[in-house]
């Protein structure tokens, strides 16, 4: 098997934004985590937050898809020079020919709390609400903007027409 070449790459995490940042922490032996702050949480803990992140927002075309995953995405793709390199490469190689591979963390910690919470304590069902700008369907059924459905134990929800989730749940 030919190898792949990896030409450049960035990096954003709780240490620190870009490679040198991520790579001094490390060696100082520095914990990216931070006490949790969410809202109501009661329970002494530690999540790995990216510094700033709450501060950064998606504009312009991506606007609507503000996310804390979305942001994480943006943001570590302005590092390190990367979005340059990508334009270097492409320039050179053809756009065909390169390939941008982006990992991120489920970053949502807070979200899968408050669903959690949100479960009904009899049934134990989910519920989903559509706050979104671009909408969201449940087993191909637009939902109303604001009102709350239950979730079956096995569906499929749609996210802005561009995303479609599995969800089972496990018991």
């Amino acid at each position: 098997m030919q190898p792949l070449v990896l030409s450049h790459l960035c990096i954003l995490t709780s240490l620190g934004a870009g490679q040198e940042a991520t790579f001094v922490a490390l060696r100082e032996g520095r914990s990216g985590l931070r006490p949790c702050r969410f809202e109501s949480v009661s329970l002494p803990t530690h999540v790995g937050a990216v510094p700033g992140l709450d501060d950064f927002h998606l504009d312009g075309g991506l606007a609507g898809f503000d996310c804390r995953n979305n942001r994480l995405a943006a943001s570590a793709l302005e590092q390190d020079g990367f979005a340059e390199a990508v334009g270097q490469a492409a320039k050179r190689y053809g756009s065909r020919r390169i390939g941008v591979f982006v990992g991120t963390s489920t970053s949502g910690i807070l979200q899968t709390e408050i669903a959690y919470r949100r479960r009904d304590p009899a049934t134990g069902r989910f519920h989903i609400v559509d706050k979104s700008v671009n909408g969201t369907w449940l087993d191909g059924k637009r939902l109303k903007k604001g009102v709350e459905e239950v979730v079956p134990d096995r569906a499929v929800i749609g996210v802005a027409e561009v995303l479609t989730l599995s969800f089972e749940v496990r018991k």
